[in-house]
C-alpha cells in the first residue's frame, strides 16, 4: 500500500477525531494537534513538495499568533487555537487563505445552526432523556460553539488540493 495514501488515511482520522471529540466534548486533546503537527514532517517528506518548508512552518506561526489573539479576546478556546494552527502548517502560504475563508464560512453556518437548535433544544433535550442521552452543552442557551467542526472541515474541504497529495 502506498505510504502518502496511509498518510492521507491517518490525517484524516485525526482531523475527524478532533471534530467529533469537539462535538462531544467541547474540547480537543492536545495530543490530536500534537499527531496533526508530528504527521507533517512524514508527509512532506514522502512526498514531491512543490512548496518550500518554511512557507508550512510561517502559515503555523501566523495562524497561532491570531489565534492567540483570538483566544485572549475569549472568541476561541484553546484548543481550537492549537487544532486550527496544526491544520494551518498542512495548508502553506498559498493555501492558507482559501482555508481560512472556508473555515469561517463554514463557522458561520455552524453558529446559525446552533441558534437554530437552540431555539429547540427542549424537545431534543426531552427525546434525547429518553435514551439516556445528556443534551450536549453547545445547545444551552449560555453553551459554547464547538468550531473545532468548521476548523476540521474547512482542512477537509481544501483536503485534496494540500500540496502534499500532488505527485
Amino acid at each position: 500500500m502506498d505510504p502518502l495514501f496511509i498518510t492521507k488515511l491517518v490525517f484524516v482520522a485525526f482531523v475527524a477525531l478532533a471534530m467529533l471529540m469537539d462535538l462531544i466534548q467541547m474540547r480537543i486533546p492536545n495530543i490530536l494537534s500534537l499527531a496533526v503537527i508530528l504527521l507533517f514532517p512524514v508527509a512532506y517528506l514522502g512526498s514531491n513538495m512543490p512548496t518550500p518548508f518554511f512557507d508550512h512552518l510561517i502559515s503555523f506561526g501566523v495562524v497561532l499568533a491570531a489565534g492567540i489573539l483570538l483566544f485572549a479576546f475569549r472568541i476561541l478556546g484553546g484548543g481550537d487555537v492549537k487544532f486550527m494552527a496544526s491544520l494551518a502548517l498542512w495548508t502553506g502560504l498559498d493555501l492558507l487563505p482559501a482555508f481560512i475563508l472556508i473555515m469561517s464560512l463554514v463557522g458561520g453556518l455552524q453558529v446559525l445552526l446552533i441558534w437554530g437548535l437552540r431555539k429547540i433544544a427542549p424537545q431534543i433535550e426531552f427525546l434525547l432523556a429518553k435514551f439516556n442521552i445528556i443534551l450536549p452543552e453547545w445547545l444551552h442557551r449560555n453553551g459554547g460553539v464547538p468550531y473545532g467542526v468548521s476548523i476540521g472541515a474547512g482542512v477537509l474541504i481544501v483536503f485534496e488540493q494540500l500540496p502534499f497529495w500532488s505527485t
